[in-house]
């Protein structure tokens, strides 16, 4: 009687591993492309965040009759200290409110650009996770995009 050998033959392995590589190949891409996906929603979520922030505080500017003509570009929104900052409602400190209102006491707060219009609104903000991130979300009108627009906002 022949003792029959246990196991899988070289040509079975190497077809196995064939169709691994296979599925993998097809695979990868597609997770790459969620991830970045869900990458610009998340910015662009955010930047409808600071826009909604700046908006509000633009408002509560006006009202106490401090009109808000300056540009915040590209402010951390991470803050100074362990608490939470206070702001001014004089037109200026917009990068404290924003810090105030979205950001946290971690790198990962993001830093945010808003631009403002001669009637003191709010005409877009921008954000990103890092000053040089390529997944940089913007509203009112979203990226769609990576890479499709910068952090800071130079032009007038």
């Amino acid at each position: 009687m022949k003792n029959k050998a246990k196991g899988f033959t070289l040509l079975e392995l190497i077809v196995a591993i064939a169709i691994i590589g296979v599925l993998s190949a097809i695979l990868i891409p597609s997770i790459i492309a969620y991830i970045g996906n869900s990458k610009l929603a998340t910015a662009n979520t955010n930047a409808k965040l600071a826009y909604e922030t700046a908006v509000a505080y633009c408002t509560e500017s006006r009202t106490g009759g401090c009109p808000v003509f300056d540009d915040t570009n590209c402010a951390s929104l991470k803050w100074d200290s362990g608490t939470r900052p206070t702001y001014q409602l004089n037109g200026t400190d917009m990068g404290n409110a924003l810090k105030a209102n979205m950001g946290q006491n971690s790198s990962s707060a993001g830093y945010a650009t808003i631009l403002i219009d001669n009637s003191s609104y709010p005409k877009e903000a921008r954000w990103a996770k890092t000053p040089s991130d390529l997944y940089v979300g913007r509203y009112p009108e979203q990226t769609t995009e990576k890479g499709q627009c910068e952090l800071a906002i130079n032009d007038g």
